[in-house]
């Protein structure tokens, strides 16, 4: 939202700047031909040139219309575009706030994890940890206790204590 407000801003100043410079041309042309006006009454053609005048104008006003309608259109748009980017920018963070959740559920989990297989006989633990998938029997050595841990990768299957070993090393 706060990168949308400079949009807003601009978009209500470029409003009022048009509006303002339609109000001076306005008064011109009510200027010009009011002084046409006077000045016609004294020919024949006088009504005629009034129309002329205010044809024209009209066509002016028209074109000016247009363009800022045009203006209008593309910052529309622009803010559409922006307001796309938003969402998706609310759903990365939202989706990155879930995924920090739950690494750190797991990060907990682990660390459960090691408490419990610390306070098992090391053969026990080693059994099951060899049961485990090598990310997390690696996460669950490296949360133990180093001496504990050190028994536990001893009573390990070595095949297993070598893998482990070598991702500890990473």
């Amino acid at each position: 939202m706060a990168k949308l407000k400079p949009i807003l801003l601009f978009l209500i100043s470029f409003l009022i700047v048009q509006a303002i410079v339609t109000a001076v041309v306005w008064k011109q042309y009510q200027k010009q031909a009011s002084m046409a006006g006077a000045d016609s009454l004294a020919g024949a053609d006088s009504l005629a040139d009034s129309l002329a005048m205010a044809d024209t104008m009209e066509a002016h006003l028209q074109k000016q219309l247009a363009l800022r309608q045009a203006r209008i259109d593309s910052l529309e748009s622009v803010l559409r575009a922006l307001q796309a980017e938003n969402e998706q920018l609310k759903k990365l963070v939202n989706q990155t706030r879930h995924q920090e959740a739950a690494r750190q559920q797991l990060a907990a989990n682990v660390k459960n994890m090691a408490k419990i297989y610390e306070n098992m006989d090391p053969s026990e633990a080693a059994r099951i940890l060899s049961n485990l998938d090598l990310p997390l029997a690696v996460e669950v050595i490296s949360a133990i206790k180093k001496r504990k841990a050190a028994q536990i990768m001893a009573s390990l299957d070595p095949d297993k204590a070598v893998e482990i070993s070598k991702k500890l090393a990473r």
